[in-house]
């Protein structure tokens, strides 16, 4: 008979090594979006709202993402996510005044069709 491998083994360590150094990236990031809107002068409810959607949106996105990441294995979600986050970027860049030049380098290379 085979003896059961032990729970607190080196992969098992480096996935709660893993786990604490994301939530703690995301506990930074949380703090620190509202000190950031608020050094623009917004109003503490729209900073509060902003951190709201901000946490509400990662509560919901999280799961899905783990679950297309189990079902498209590591390729699969990593290029649906590419096109997820380039879509995201033209679409605010569309609709907003960029000013970054990754922006205004595809806006110029763009075909005129007439």
């Amino acid at each position: 008979m085979k003896k059961p491998e032990k729970l607190m083994n080196a992969g098992f360590l480096i996935l709660i090594a893993v786990s604490l150094i994301t939530a703690l990236g995301f506990n930074m990031i949380t703090t620190l979006i509202s000190s950031y809107a608020v050094s623009f002068g917004t109003e503490l409810t729209a900073v509060g709202l902003i951190s709201g959607i901000f946490s509400i949106t990662a509560l919901f996105f999280r799961p899905v993402g783990g679950f297309l990441s189990d079902f498209l294995k590591k390729k699969g979600f990593l290029r649906l996510y590419y096109l997820f986050n380039r879509a995201c970027h033209r679409f605010l860049c569309f609709i907003s005044d960029c000013k970054y030049p990754s922006c205004h380098a595809r806006a110029s290379r763009r075909t005129v069709w007439h």
